[in-house]
């Protein structure tokens, strides 16, 4: 930039900027789908409408961009072979239960102009059964197209000869009552083992379309690699393709994916995974798009600051509750049966209960009560562990008050190491058992392993006022007088490597550094206290691989502009705080370690303003140093100008 002033001119860099060609979009055949949003419905339960009319002007209100609806109408299980959705639904107002209940949505959303589209879990099993149940549903005058989902784990039951060979006469009873014309897409997975599972050859040439299910969180990739890996996975096949995002993830990678999605990979249309489970934030990104694709994200620093009070209630934590029924009576010494409920070590620092599914009656219930300190809108949700969930249908209850309840069903099976939202909801503090969530055993698969982990409660500020924020940043280590000094690291105190350092210069660990590792001379610094640097609520605390112990708290919005950052303390002892909890700035949280032996005693300790560190506690950047002061900030100079009033 040209700079001048008085007497002063010249040319000041003010960023260095990298840019990328864009190849110029393959021209492909028009589709339904083109320059729409979309918001899939799965199940009427996970809905808090009273009616079909009252989710479509719901919708028209408050989502203007939505132009289409992708409303699931049929399933197959097991026990119950092939049924309408609402076969497994409680929300009887809303309920698929025949081809009328299809009509009354379309003609509900046609009032609100939203185009219909039906969609369906396809597993393979009886595709004769599946397929006269679609093929009656998209038969109906209102449904402008379907959409075919296709999860690799019901797929992998199935053998190759009766994949290739029963593909193509479940497509031809479709055919026949719609016609070849008819808009017909694959929901797949994203990743190459979801197109080799499903026999992805096998359907090409019956639909027009494909909905890769763009899944970074599960897997632990940035949502670069994500969308990288769904263009590579499916572009090959040249059909149109819409990406489906999760409309629950952060502020931050919804912006990114958005824009990686149309601008980069030149995606027609998204679609949003799904209503009732889409946070506040998710809904505003939405109303981004416009009908001739989305403009360039502008990300607003406070949008993480979008949630207050967060509650989690883990396996064995006060709010956790086991209810056993029919258990064999104590022995002839009056011991009781042993618990059906089997314990497991989660990759998160806590432990977690897991069981087989029971097919007709129930075993085992368990209840997950908040202690909510106010009324209002919460977002609930459930962790499903890294392993051993395999259950694809977890009926988790969630009580409204009033005697009222919902019922979310949650495939375990395709979300492993995560949350993942049930739904927001407006819950009455003073109500017994206010927003508590009940999960039985009863899911009708013997087989599967259902998983009891932990539940959060995040409430929804929709006034702008955080519920809690920091006053500012203290150093994490020293003295009283040395934290609050004028000099970041005071008394002698030192950063042996700096942020955005090159250090192991030579070797295979050659990386840029992330933040700070903070030390006295002479080991001084060994098993001295650990302090947070700002109030914030913990979300991570145990060992990780060549970590040592973590510790990650999720900072307070600070006062002066709502800004969030994410604290990871490593190579910690003595950890005397737990998941959920809250702290304070100067409270002690840890002492310092070594790593188990592994490096000298030091603090490493950095900040960063996404969340990529409440998504991957053990992140690091290596050698990539745009990934470094993408997700890093250095923190002496961040604490250097956010000191507290003193």
């Amino acid at each position: 930039m040209w700079i001048e002033q008085y007497a002063i001119a010249g040319w000041v860099l003010s960023s260095v900027v990298t840019f990328e060609e864009i190849p110029a979009a393959a021209i492909e055949q028009a589709t339904v789908f083109d320059q729409q949003t979309a918001v899939w419905i799965e199940y009427a339960d996970a809905l808090v409408y009273e009616s079909v009319e009252d989710a479509a002007n719901a919708l028209r209100r408050d989502a203007p961009t939505v132009t289409q609806v992708f409303l699931k109408v049929c399933d197959w299980s097991p026990t119950a072979g092939a049924q309408w959705a609402g076969y497994w639904d409680t929300h009887r107002a809303l309920a698929i239960d025949s081809p009328t209940h299809i009509d009354r949505w379309a003609a509900a959303l046609e009032q609100a102009n939203i185009s219909l589209y039906v969609w369906a879990d396809v597993h393979g099993i009886d595709l004769e059964a599946e397929g006269a149940l679609i093929a009656e549903a998209v038969s109906r005058p209102g449904v402008n197209g379907v959409i075919l989902r296709l999860l690799p784990e019901h797929w992998r039951k199935i053998d190759i000869q009766t994949g290739v060979t029963s593909i193509t006469p479940f497509m031809r009873q479709i055919h026949r009552r719609v016609g070849d014309s008819f808009p017909i897409g694959l929901a797949v997975d994203s990743r190459v083992v979801g197109r080799d599972v499903i026999f992805a050859d096998e359907w090409m040439p019956h639909i027009t379309s494909l909905h890769p299910i763009v899944d970074w969180r599960a897997r632990r990739l940035s949502p670069e690699a994500a969308v990288a890996e769904m263009m590579e996975t499916w572009g090959a096949f040249g059909k149109p393709i819409y990406p489906v995002i999760p409309g629950d993830a952060d502020a931050l990678q919804l912006h990114q994916v958005n824009a990686l999605a149309v601008h980069r990979h030149r995606a027609r249309g998204l679609s949003w995974w799904r209503l009732g489970t889409i946070s506040p934030v998710g809904w505003s990104i939405i109303a981004l798009q416009t009908p001739t694709g989305m403009p360039p994200p502008q990300v607003d620093s406070t949008a993480n600051a979008a949630y207050g009070e967060e509650i989690i209630v883990k396996p064995n934590d006060v709010g956790f509750n086991v209810y056993r029924f029919g258990d064999p009576k104590p022995d002839e010494y009056g011991i009781p049966a042993p618990s059906p409920l089997r314990t497991i070590h989660g990759a998160w620092g806590w432990s977690a209960f897991v069981k087989k599914g029971e097919i007709n009656t129930s075993r085992v219930m368990v209840r997950w009560s908040p202690a909510l300190s106010v009324a209002g809108l919460y977002e609930i949700s459930a962790f499903i562990p890294a392993r051993h969930a395999r259950t694809q249908k977890a009926r988790y209850r969630i009580a409204l008050g009033n005697g009222k309840s919902t019922v979310v069903v949650v495939n375990q099976a395709a979300a492993k190491n995560q949350w993942v939202t049930l739904g927001i909801f407006e819950l009455d503090s003073s109500a017994i058992h206010a927003g508590a969530v009940y999960l039985h055993d009863l899911t009708g698969e013997a087989d599967n392993m259902l998983a009891f982990d932990a539940v959060r409660w995040r409430r929804v500020i929709t006034d702008g006022s955080p519920l809690y924020v920091a006053d500012g940043y203290d150093a994490p280590v020293g003295t009283v007088e040395e934290r609050q000094s004028e000099k970041v690291w005071a008394g002698e105190w030192m950063d042996s490597s700096p942020f955005g350092k090159l250090y192991f210069v030579g070797t295979p660990n050659e990386a840029y550094h992330t933040g700070a590792d903070l030390n006295l001379p002479r080991n001084a610094d060994a098993h001295t206290p650990v302090y947070a640097a700002a109030s914030g609520m913990v979300t991570f605390a145990a060992r990780l691989p060549v970590w040592g112990n973590v510790i990650i708290i999720k900072h307070d919005p600070l006062r002066e502009d709502g800004l969030v950052l994410y604290g990871r303390y490593a190579h910690v002892e003595d950890i005397q705080v737990r998941v959920g909890q809250r702290v304070t700035r100067g409270q002690q949280i840890a002492r310092i370690g070594d790593a188990y032996g592994r490096w000298a005693y030091l603090l490493h300790f950095d900040l960063s303003p996404t969340t990529i560190l409440e998504q991957n506690p053990a992140h690091w950047a290596g050698h990539d140093k745009e990934q470094v002061f993408k997700h890093y900030l250095d923190p002496r100079e961040f604490i250097e100008k956010h000191r507290p009033p003193r």
